[in-house]
């Protein structure tokens, strides 16, 4: 049976909530629709950052020359060392802990054929696209992931055409080349560049490198490469990482046509929405015990 006390203090509740103007209920549905909202459009905005937008200045490279490298695998020491990354025996594709690595392909009974894989720095970035917090993101021309705000979720890890990033365990977050961005800032070059001793990676002016390639390609077809050819010009909007390859970029694994991926805008805001509701829902909770 309800006492007159309790009637009372019911009463006082109704009231101070009728003079806030606002009651836990409309309150709780505010907060739902306003990280709905939010949740929505900076999702859409992470989406728009994955095309990169005009750089000032001089754009940096790498190119490499399949054709020159001996397969020494110093760049994959350099890039070890350099990262304090730990080793593996005989990785064979690119992980958490390799973000380089020299692959070799069979070439019928001539000497296999060989290819460095790593990030290749997209104009045009799948990683940077799908990324739901903004971990994925740009530092100048290089594409980075921001490890204190991945939460490892692996959608670049699914969504990358060259199967760049990993989030395997146990620390969780997508890790990949990052290009040596916190030295290459300051006129350094990146570890594996300075580790090449035949010159078969070379880090300069994106302009320049692409013109020496066009050259070396050309030198190459004459001399009996038939098939010889640039990759990286414009793919996804001009790679990062140029590359002079002997045969076509299928043989090596390599997707001829790499394609941004993307997502509907609507299916972004839904996606945003449900996180959002998700965050608000302990909430609810917590005004459903005390109301």
């Amino acid at each position: 049976m309800t006492s007159s006390k309790d009637i009372q203090e019911s009463q006082k509740i109704t009231k101070s909530e009728s003079k806030s103007g606002i009651s836990r209920k409309d309150f709780l549905f505010s907060a739902v629709g306003l990280f709905a909202v939010v949740g929505g459009i900076t999702r859409h905005d992470f989406a728009n950052n994955a095309f990169a937008k005009p750089l000032n200045g001089t754009r940096m490279a790498v190119l490499y020359d399949s054709s020159k490298c001996i397969g020494c695998r110093l760049c994959e020491a350099a890039c070890k060392r350099k990262n304090q990354l730990s080793q593996e025996k005989n990785p064979g594709e690119l992980s958490k802990t390799t973000w380089t690595i020299i692959q070799a392909t069979p070439y019928g009974n001539k000497p296999d054929l060989l290819l460095k894989r790593q990030c290749m720095h997209c104009t045009d970035a799948s990683c940077v696209a799908v990324c739901p917090t903004g971990a994925a993101m740009r530092k100048g021309e290089y594409v980075v992931i921001d490890q204190y705000v991945c939460i490892g979720c692996g959608y670049c890890e699914a969504s990358c055409p060259f199967g760049v990033p990993h989030t395997n365990p146990p620390k969780g977050t997508a890790e990949k080349c990052t290009f040596c961005y916190d030295i290459v800032k300051t006129g350094s070059k990146p570890a594996c560049v300075e580790a090449c001793p035949i010159g078969a990676l070379k880090f300069g002016a994106r302009t320049d490198l692409l013109t020496t390639a066009k050259t070396w390609v050309h030198k190459l077809v004459e001399v009996g490469w038939p098939e010889a050819q640039l990759y990286g010009e414009n793919e996804l909007g001009g790679l990062g990482m140029i590359y002079i390859l002997l045969k076509p970029p299928a043989f090596y694994g390599l997707p001829e046509q790499p394609r941004l991926a993307t997502k509907n805008v609507l299916v972004q805001w839904a996606s945003g929405s449900l996180t959002a509701a998700a965050l608000v829902a302990p909430l609810w909770f917590l005004f459903k015990r005390i109301s």
